[in-house]
């Protein structure tokens, strides 16, 4: 991190701090206080940070940029159209610099169960109904959209409701000579059961000319069975710069298990299945495969303490009358954000779990990991890697197994000059010919 260019950010909170929506509101006002804080003991993200390291934001960072005021007038209604869906009717907000403009929105008769208002609004009204939803998490960037968030969408959804039309939130900005931030902070909650689709659009208006920053963040909640499709473009000028994060908060994963009923020449329901160690986000049920009376399930992000994101995988077994959870699989080498069980296969005693993101020769390489039954427990046997792989290839995209053979796909993996056309390798015997404790070249059939 570096801190060249933070203090004019925290001396700017301090002067405008006592005039953001919702002062006087105690966890507000803390959670201000705390995200303006860490902001200036980290600085801006560089390079050398890993999730930053391919983003430079040295042209960002070597100016100063002012919060954006409110300015009436500054787009009109003819200025929406090169912005807004063709033949797609939506229940539409407007904002104009980070600020609600009702005169250019239209939302509409909503159903009911619906709640679509503007930030600025229910931190006016209702403050305390946000408090479950916020928090001080997140990287730099977004410490400072909590410390100065003063505008954006908020878009509550019932329990079972469905939308029939988008919701389209347009972000525009506007610019002169003086360089301008804006901190959007979008909140939408997607209750058990219901559907809906979200178009967020981010743009410069007409005529705009000059330095401006969008700086975003978008709070996400699913919750169980809920259906959101949420999409997100960006159109900023070339003298605008845009920095986005979404937080995504989704209920705790499941797998169904049906069953063949002859009698009614129909699929029955037979069992819900969920991990013992439920978590949001862990995506439980990204991947399945069912063998006789044992099923395999993948959940992508699931945790292998003390490593987060990892990722997971779960045996169940049935005895006669329900599935069980017998073993938890990770990976004895679980990287941060490995994937492992992104793909699954199993077939009778012998399973394959593809680590879409581990980065044992690459970042992004990929690698695939045998376990084999021994009447007992599970146990990791060996681990597929192509030894060739160079960059993103992601080796363990797919997996599928036999019980002899495996088949890992690379989809990434440039192909004759075409990126991204896409491999597979195919191994035999599942053997460990040079006993070097890995499949590699030699056990390829």
């Amino acid at each position: 991190m570096t801190k060249d260019f933070h203090s004019p950010y925290v001396d700017a909170f301090a002067a405008v701090s006592d005039s953001l929506p919702g002062r006087g509101v105690g966890w507000l006002v803390t959670l201000r206080a705390q995200a303006i804080e860490r902001f200036g003991d980290a600085g801006f993200p560089t390079p050398r940070d890993e999730v930053w390291k391919f983003t430079n934001l040295r042209p960002l960072t070597r100016q100063t940029f002012s919060l954006a005021p409110r300015i009436e007038n500054s787009v009109e209604l003819d200025d929406l159209s090169p912005h807004l869906p063709r033949d797609l009717a939506c229940y539409r907000m407007v904002f104009v610099d980070g600020h609600y403009r009702d005169d250019l929105s239209d939302i509409g008769v909503l159903l009911e169960g619906v709640h679509l208002t503007s930030l600025a609004r229910i931190l006016a009204d209702d403050p305390d109904s946000l408090e479950a939803y916020f928090s001080d998490e997140g990287d730099s960037p977004t410490a400072l959209n909590t410390a100065f968030m003063a505008d954006g969408a908020v878009l509550m959804i019932g329990k079972g409701v469905a939308l029939e039309r988008p919701v389209h939130l347009l972000y525009l900005a506007t610019a002169d000579e003086h360089a301008r931030v804006n901190h959007p902070r979008n909140l939408i909650v997607a209750g058990p059961g219901s559907r809906a689709t979200v178009i967020e659009s981010y743009a410069a208006a007409t005529r705009t000319s000059g330095a401006y920053w969008t700086n975003v963040v978008s709070d996400v909640t699913v919750e169980r069975d809920a259906s959101l499709k949420h999409f997100k473009f960006q159109n900023e000028s070339s003298d605008g710069f845009h920095l986005a994060a979404t937080n995504a908060r989704l209920a705790a994963g499941a797998a169904y298990v049906y069953r063949f009923d002859p009698d009614t020449s129909g699929w029955i329901e037979e069992q819900k299945l969920q991990a013992s160690d439920p978590a949001e986000f862990n995506l439980f049920g990204a991947s399945v495969s069912l063998s006789g009376d044992a099923v395999l399930i993948g959940a992508t992000f699931g945790d292998a303490p003390p490593l987060f994101n990892s990722g997971a995988a779960y045996i169940f077994d049935f005895n006669g009358k329900q599935w069980i959870e017998q073993q938890k699989l990770t990976a004895s080498d679980g990287g941060f954000s490995d994937q492992f069980g992104r793909s699954v296969s199993l077939s009778g005693q012998t399973a394959i779990i593809g680590a879409l993101l581990d980065d044992d020769y690459a970042n992004g390489s990929g690698s695939s990991y045998i376990y084999t039954f021994d009447g007992a427990e599970w146990s990791e046997t060996a681990k597929l890697r192509y030894v060739a792989v160079q960059g993103v290839h992601a080796f363990g995209a797919s997996v599928s197994t036999d019980g002899e053979h495996a088949i890992v796909g690379a989809s990434f993996t440039t192909v004759d000059g075409d990126a991204e056309a896409g491999v597979t390798y195919i191994y035999g015997g599942l053997g460990d010919c040079n006993d070097n404790g890995e499949l590699d070249l030699c056990d390829i059939a």
